[in-house]
């Protein structure tokens, strides 16, 4: 076995929190690693406009460089960042044909990182289910009560995972819809696993 600390990347080029999960893959490319990670508190000032969304660490070195895809700003609110938990950054992505494609829960535009080349290229993929960019955002729809603040989690409308069908050759971006939730529910549990109507 061959152990690559990332903890040895310059803490510039990476976040606090990197991760592998679902919806945040890690993505294996030409003997490169895609890591997910989160807004980068190393960049101080400039974590709202240059935080990359991805660590590449190449296998065969063990170093690692930022992707040159960062989160995008509008959706990277500093002091409310903080306040809402950072729910604006949060992604879904898939893989197809050496590009990474990223679904932002909070944002209708669509965007394509191609691995080869490192060009990013955006695409606005509205679904006629949700409202528009203001109706979708998180901020100031939140209360400050932990269990109303879980809640209106569940309840706002927002896109979630995203496929590519390789047989289709087309995309399917999960939707959700503003709905209603009982007072009673399990409000986490919901939201991982109970929450299915989607377009």
């Amino acid at each position: 076995k061959r152990k690559i600390k990332i903890g040895d990347v310059n803490a510039r080029d990476k976040s606090l929190y990197t991760q592998s999960q679902s919806s945040v893959p890690f993505i294996f490319h030409d003997n490169k690693l895609y890591c997910g990670q989160n807004t980068n508190k190393f960049k101080g000032d400039k974590e709202q406009t240059e935080s990359p969304v991805d660590l590449i660490v190449d296998l065969n070195d063990g170093s690692a460089v930022p992707s040159t895809l960062c989160y995008p700003a509008e959706l990277v609110v500093p002091a409310k960042l903080v306040e809402k938990g950072g729910l604006a950054v949060h992604n879904n992505r898939c893989e197809f044909n050496n590009k990474i494609v990223y679904s932002f829960w909070f944002s209708h535009t669509l965007y394509e990182y191609d691995m080869n080349t490192g060009e990013v290229k955006t695409k606005v993929a509205k679904s006629r289910y949700l409202p528009d960019e203001a109706g979708i955002s998180p901020y100031n729809r939140l209360n400050t009560g932990e269990t109303n603040g879980r809640k209106e989690i569940c309840e706002m409308p927002y896109y979630r995972h995203i496929y590519y069908d390789k047989y289709r050759k087309v995309f399917y971006r999960f939707a959700y819809p503003s709905n209603k939730c009982d007072m009673e529910v399990d409000y986490t549990n919901y939201f991982f696993v109970g929450r299915n109507t989607a377009s």
